[in-house]
C-alpha cells in the first residue's frame, strides 16, 4: 500500500459529518502513520497530482529491492515489477497492522 485517500462525505448529514469529518478525528485514527502517507479530500482532482508522484516512488523503490535481491544471490525481476517483499528492516514494515487497527477504529462507535 502506498497511500491513504479519504473522500470527505458532505450533504448527506450535516449533523454528523462535522463530527465524522473533524480534522481531530483523522490525525487520532493515524497517530503514528506518517501525514505524508494520508490525505483526506473533497473532490477526487485533489489527489490527481499524487499518482505520478507514488508511481514514481514505487518503481524507485521496486529498482532498490530488485537491486538488493540480486546483491544477495536471489533473482531479480525487472526494475517495473512490484516489489515482491518488504525489507525485514524496513521501517515501514508494521504499516499494514496500523491499517488494520485504524480501519476498525474508523468502522466502530467511539
Amino acid at each position: 500500500m502506498a497511500r491513504i485517500f479519504i473522500r470527505k462525505v458532505s450533504g448527506v448529514n450535516p449533523k454528523l459529518e462535522e463530527k465524522l469529518n473533524a480534522p481531530e478525528r483523522f490525525e487520532k485514527a493515524f497517530e503514528g502513520i506518517p501525514r505524508d502517507v494520508w490525505k483526506v479530500f473533497v473532490d477526487g482532482s485533489e489527489i490527481m497530482d499524487e499518482v505520478p508522484k507514488i508511481k514514481e516512488e514505487r518503481q524507485a523503490l521496486s529498482k532498490q529491492h530488485a537491486e538488493e535481491r540480486a546483491k544477495a544471490g536471489g533473482s531479480a525481476p525487472p526494475p517495473s515489477d512490484p516489489p515482491v517483499s518488504v525489507r525485514p528492516d524496513a521501517g515501514h514494515e508494521s504499516l499494514p497492522q496500523k491499517f488494520v487497527n485504524l480501519f476498525h477504529k474508523l468502522t466502530t462507535k467511539d
